[in-house]
Formats: C-alpha cells, sequence, structure tokens
C-alpha cells in the first residue's frame, strides 16, 4: 500500500499561530491584512511564513493497493508530540469544522483512535472507534480515499498518521506525513482566571468580526494578556 495524494483541506477558520516568533513587523502585517481581506491565496501565504493551522486539522488521503495481492486495512493511529502553546496568534475565526469529515483525531487524549464523527461534526462528540466498524480491502491498484481532522484544544501538536496494514501474515506500518515532515496544529482554548482570553500566546492580532474598530476587519495588534472576545 502507498500514499498517492495527501491534501490539506481548506482550514476550519482564518485564524493562524507561528510558534516561536514573539512579534511580527509591521510590514509582515500589512502583507497579511492584503490577503487576509482579498482572500487571495491567504492560506497558501500563511503557510509559506510558517503558521500553523489552528484547532484542526483537515486532510485528505488516497491511498492504493502497491502488492500483486489483496491487503487490508485494519488501524489508523497518530505518532505526536504536543507542548503548550505559544508565539503569536492572528485571530479571525468561521464557523468551524469540516462536514465531510470521516475519521477523527483528539490529539488531547493520551493514545488518540480514530473516531466516528456525530451529526454535527463536533470533536468532543465524536463515537465509536473508526475500525471496530470499518475495514477495508484493497486489491493490486485499487485505491480508498480517506477523510481525516485532527483537533486539538489545548496543545501545539506536531504529529503523524500511521495505517496499519495486514499484508499476508505480516502487520505493515505506513506513515503518513507532511512531506517528510509532521503535521502541526495549536489550539485555541482561553487561559484560566482572570488572564486574557489568549494570555498563553506572545502576540495577538485579531481580524474580522472581532475587530469592530476597524471597518474592514482588517486584523489589528491586540494585549494578549488582557484582550477578552467582548473588547472588539
Amino acid at each position: 500500500m502507498k500514499p498517492v495524494l495527501i491534501d490539506k483541506l481548506s482550514p476550519d477558520n482564518n485564524s493562524w499561530v507561528f510558534p516561536g516568533r514573539k512579534s511580527l513587523s509591521d510590514k509582515e502585517t500589512r502583507a497579511i491584512n492584503e490577503r487576509f481581506l482579498s482572500g487571495t491565496e491567504y492560506d497558501a501565504y500563511m503557510r509559506r511564513l510558517g503558521a500553523v493551522d489552528t484547532e484542526g486539522v483537515n486532510l485528505t488521503v488516497v491511498v492504493e493497493g502497491a502488492r500483486p495481492y489483496p491487503v487490508r486495512v485494519l488501524d489508523m493511529r497518530v505518532e505526536k508530540r504536543c507542548v503548550s502553546p505559544g508565539g503569536v496568534l492572528f485571530f479571525s475565526p468561521t464557523q468551524g469544522a469540516e462536514k465531510s469529515t470521516a475519521i477523527g483525531f483528539d490529539l488531547d487524549r493520551r493514545d488518540p483512535k480514530p473516531l466516528i464523527p456525530g451529526d454535527q461534526s463536533d470533536p468532543r462528540e465524536w463515537k465509536g472507534d473508526y475500525f471496530d466498524q470499518h475495514t477495508m480491502s484493497l486489491k493490486p491498484q485499487e485505491q480508498v480515499v480517506f477523510r481525516i481532522r485532527a483537533v486539538t484544544d489545548v496543545g501545539y501538536c506536531a504529529f503523524r498518521i500511521v495505517l496499519v496494514v495486514a499484508d499476508k501474515d505480516r502487520l505493515v506500518r505506513q506513515m503518513l506525513d507532511n512531506d517528510g515532515r509532521p503535521f502541526r496544529v495549536c489550539g485555541l482554548r482561553g487561559s484560566p482566571g482572570g488572564k486574557g482570553l489568549f494570555s498563553r500566546f506572545d502576540g495577538l492580532y485579531v481580524g474580522g468580526v472581532f475587530n469592530l474598530r476597524d471597518g474592514d476587519g482588517r486584523f489589528a495588534r491586540r494585549d494578549p494578556g488582557r484582550w477578552q472576545a467582548a473588547d472588539g
């Protein structure tokens, strides 16, 4: 079995994190706002700058039978490393989860399993292990499509997906990653107590409906230690 396509879907929202950064220059912020307001290549531009998806990563994975005999997909796991969030956050959320998700991973769990989404694709309402109810056999050159979503509330996570495949009388692990690098995602759950909603971050820019001071909703700098959603 081999992956023939791993494609990131559009992010859940317009929010991004630059991990390890303390600040961005005015020139960088202007360039981001130009693409954010026009919508032209905004997602691709943020990824080129090193920004990380927030809350969830959506993937479409196509795998193909590469043996001269059938093989069977038995399971799917993740290998992950999660640390506390930090860096510079660009915050402008939209509606949320992809409705087409078939398999979900909750990266906040110690040992994430492939879960089945509920009716509203709410990560915390997903139910049942996907491979308890689904296994699939791949004939030579036959393809199967997996729609995968990995989520976190509280961590900055780097992860890879591992397919467990029965190949005759042995189990084979097929690694799925981002061109040799792990996929990355950062949670946005607010800080406890009276601190600012995003006090875990070193820098904060808010845009869209959360920046009511600018009529066009551009990203504007705010204090991550004090800002609350009601501030606008």
